[in-house]
C-alpha cells in the first residue's frame, strides 16, 4: 500500500498597493487659484473705484447745475444790546450743491483670508488561495493455509481542501478650501464740495489781554497773580456802543471789575476785568504751583458772544 500528496493547486500574492495618496498637486492648484482669486479682487477693486469716482463726479455735476428756489439771505438786524430787532428773507434760485453735499466713496479696506486642506482615498485589496489533495491505494492478494483461501484488498481513497484569504490596504487624503472676504465702503474725507462763504453782520465784541502782575506778601513770598483783560464792544462801522453791561465768565479762575465804578462799556466801548489767581502755600509756607495756566474768558450781551484763552 503506498500513500502520496500530490498539491492540487497553490497561489498567493504579497499585498502592496500600487498607489499611494498625495495632495501636492491639490496643493499647487490652490496656491494658483488663491492667487488669481487676489489679482482678479484686485482688479475689480480698482475698476468699481473708477465706477464710484465718475458717478461722484457725475453726482456733485447734477447737484450743482440744479436750481431750487431758497431763501438765500436773512438779513437780521440787531440793536446795541444784542437784541433781534428785525428780520427779512430775500428769496433767490441757488445750486442745490449749496445744501446737499454729494458724498465721494472709496474702498478703505478689501481682505482676502484663504484656508486649503487637501485630501485623498487610495485602496488595493488583494487576495490568496491554498488548495491540497491526498490520495490512497490499497492492492488485492489470493492465498491459502491448511486449505483455506482468504483474500485481501486494496482500494482508492481522495481529500481535498481550499483555504482564501483576502487582505485591503487604503491611502487616503483630503482636499477642501475655503475662502473668506471682507470689504468696507467708506466716504472719502480728503474730497469735498467747498461750501459757500457767510458774512455775519453786527456788532461784535473784542477780548484784548492786558498786563500780569505777581501778587506778594509783606514778607515777599509769592502769594498771587493777576491778569488785566480789556473787552471791547463795537458796531460794525467801528463805532463805540457805550452804556452796555457785558455778561463776563471766566472759568477756573475769578474776576472783577479792575474799577468797580465802571461797569459797563465807557465812551469808547470799552470795560476793564481784572483776573487773580491764588496760590495756596504748602505746610512749609511755600506757595504751590505757580506755573502759568491758560483760561477761558468769556464775553457776551444777548445773542453776541466771543470767547479767547488767556494765560497766566
Amino acid at each position: 500500500m503506498a500513500d502520496t500528496e500530490l498539491p492540487a493547486g497553490l497561489s498567493g500574492t504579497v499585498l502592496a498597493t500600487s498607489q499611494t495618496s498625495d495632495v501636492s498637486g491639490e496643493g499647487r492648484a490652490a496656491g494658483l487659484a488663491f492667487g488669481e482669486l487676489i489679482k482678479k479682487t484686485g482688479e475689480a477693486v480698482a475698476q468699481t473705484q473708477k465706477l464710484l469716482n465718475k458717478t461722484s463726479a457725475a453726482s456733485a455735476t447734477a447737484l450743482a447745475e440744479t436750481l431750487v428756489d431758497v431763501v438765500a439771505v436773512e438779513e437780521k438786524t440787531y440793536n446795541d444790546s444784542g437784541v433781534l430787532t428785525t428780520s427779512k428773507a430775500h428769496s433767490l434760485q441757488l445750486p442745490l450743491v449749496n445744501f446737499i453735499d454729494p458724498t465721494f466713496y472709496r474702498w478703505s479696506q478689501v481682505r482676502l483670508q484663504g484656508e486649503f486642506i487637501a485630501r485623498e482615498f487610495v485602496s488595493e485589496s488583494t487576495s490568496s488561495t491554498d488548495t491540497s489533495q491526498t490520495r490512497s491505494n490499497v492492492g488485492i492478494k489470493l492465498g491459502g493455509l491448511f486449505g483455506i483461501g482468504f483474500a485481501t484488498g486494496s482500494g482508492n481513497f481522495s481529500a481535498s481542501g481550499t483555504s482564501t484569504s483576502t487582505k485591503t490596504e487604503a491611502s487616503e487624503d483630503l482636499s477642501y478650501g475655503r475662502v473668506r472676504a471682507n470689504a468696507q465702503l467708506t466716504p472719502r474725507p480728503d474730497v469735498t464740495v467747498p461750501r459757500p462763504n457767510q458774512v455775519i453782520q453786527g456788532p461784535r465784541l473784542s477780548i484784548i489781554p492786558g498786563e500780569i502782575k505777581d501778587l506778594k506778601d509783606a514778607g515777599g513770598k509769592l502769594v498771587g497773580r493777576t491778569l488785566s483783560v480789556l473787552l471791547g464792544y463795537h458796531r460794525m462801522t467801528g463805532e463805540a456802543i457805550a452804556g452796555k453791561t457785558l455778561a463776563i465768565d471766566s472759568e477756573g479762575v475769578s474776576w472783577s471789575y479792575s474799577d468797580p465804578a465802571k461797569k459797563t462799556t465807557d465812551a469808547n466801548g470799552l470795560v476793564e476785568i481784572t483776573l487773580r489767581r491764588e496760590f495756596v502755600p504748602d505746610a512749609e509756607g511755600n506757595p504751590g504751583d505757580t506755573r502759568a495756566k491758560d483760561f477761558v474768558v468769556t464775553a457776551r450781551i444777548g445773542i453776541i458772544q466771543n470767547s479767547t484763552t488767556v494765560t497766566f
